[in-house]
């Protein structure tokens, strides 16, 4: 069963997560001592660089970390720390930070053949 992590618990003041750096609205899962779920989660305006320190101390903990949803913007700050370890999606499944494509503008354009005949 996962247990909501209170930010006056034991675990959340070794880890770093606490007001001065996330926000109440954070919603963050503790589940069989060992797994930590991560639904949502906001920083204040002191803790902008506070989540990967959270993320590597939850590690440190010997925590598996898991964000079953996590949008694009949350992928690509994850890729940017270049974490010596995985977080996962589900079980069996890690998150994929490859996942989505830089396409530039020039790519999408379509150039018609030089020798085509407009009627």
């Amino acid at each position: 069963m996962k247990v909501r992590l209170s930010q006056e618990h034991a675990l959340s003041k070794r880890v770093g997560f606490v007001p001065k750096h996330f926000k109440n609205t954070s919603r963050v899962y503790i589940q069989d001592g060992k797994k930590l779920y991560i639904d949502y989660i906001e920083v204040t305006n002191i803790g902008r660089g506070k989540f990967k320190e959270f993320l590597e101390a939850v590690h440190n903990e010997g925590f598996k970390i898991y964000i079953p949803q996590a949008p694009v913007y949350l992928k690509k700050i994850i890729r940017s720390y270049r974490l010596p370890f995985d977080i996962w999606v589900d079980e069996d499944e890690k998150l994929c930070l490859d996942n989505y494509a830089v396409i530039h503008p020039d790519m999408l354009l379509i150039k018609p053949r030089e020798n085509y005949n407009l009627l």
